[in-house]
């Protein structure tokens, strides 16, 4: 079975990945800290487009944070 991710979804993930990448080089050696702090950085840019492209996919489909029925 293959399962099919909107854009934002793969966004997200390879900016969470960036991130976790980044705090491990960053904590585990000591001669990559720079390296380390750069990919929390683009990890978070990349975190934070897929958030910006979710808010757009759900304004176009009609859905708002506060139409939620419980």
């Amino acid at each position: 079975m293959k399962q099919t991710f909107e854009r934002y979804q793969r966004i997200g993930l390879v900016g969470i990945i960036l991130i976790a990448l980044g705090v491990v080089l960053l904590n585990a050696l000591d001669d990559t800290s720079s390296l380390g702090t750069v990919l929390i950085a683009v990890g978070g840019l990349f975190f934070m487009a897929a958030m910006k492209s979710k808010m757009e996919v759900d304004k176009s489909t009609g859905q708002e944070q506060g139409d939620a029925e419980h």
